[in-house]
């Protein structure tokens, strides 16, 4: 059986990471390439708790960074999740839809349970 070669980017409050995997039924992903660029989200909170319009801009353009990344690596598929910081600001669906449109990679919110690792 064919296999898959996969990117997951973990957007954090510190980082945003990549993570490139051969997927294959059956079998445990193997790790292919890391990448990781500061964020520093916390810096890009306003007062209200919401995202800054440049922490968005910041961080959609560090997920573009990735998705290049991953497409120089060969990867089909690449899948997005954000923690807690993205999670927990009020603004939460407004970045990630930006993130969306500018990479065109989905980032989902994760909870305690659904977050990657």
């Amino acid at each position: 059986m064919t296999g898959m070669r996969l990117g997951v980017i973990d957007v954090g409050s510190n980082t945003v990471h990549l993570l490139v995997v051969d997927a294959h039924p059956g079998a445990h992903p193997r790790p292919d390439w890391s990448h990781s660029v500061p964020l520093r989200l916390a810096e890009h909170l306003t007062a209200d708790g919401d995202i800054s319009p440049e922490g968005a801009a910041t961080l959609a353009r560090l997920v573009v960074d990735c998705v290049e990344v991953a497409e120089s690596r060969g990867v089909s598929q690449v899948m997005g999740f954000a923690t807690s910081a993205i999670r927990d600001a009020g603004n939460t669906e407004d970045v990630l839809a930006g993130v969306a449109t500018a990479s065109g990679a989905t980032c989902r919110s994760s909870t305690a349970t659904t977050r990657p690792g």
